[in-house]
């Protein structure tokens, strides 16, 4: 699980925390440049959420560049 948005937002954090509840593999980022091909090893899907104050444009590029990595 992805969770994207900024590292000072309490809003973000407390979201990836409820991830990270829920999912053992969940990643909190900030931009699309800190994607790790690594952590998508053995994964079939890939889940995506941000927080409430998240860009949609920030939210786009990490699709973008997650769906590159995959192939």
């Amino acid at each position: 699980m992805l969770v994207v948005g900024g590292r000072n937002s309490s809003n973000t954090t407390r979201l990836s925390e409820l991830c990270s509840a829920v999912c053992s593999r969940t990643y909190h980022i900030e931009q699309a440049e800190e994607l790790d091909a690594f952590w998508f090893t053995g994964s079939y899907s890939v889940g995506i959420t941000a927080g409430a104050s998240t860009p949609k444009e920030q939210i786009d590029h990490v699709q973008k560049v997650l769906s590159m990595l995959l192939g």
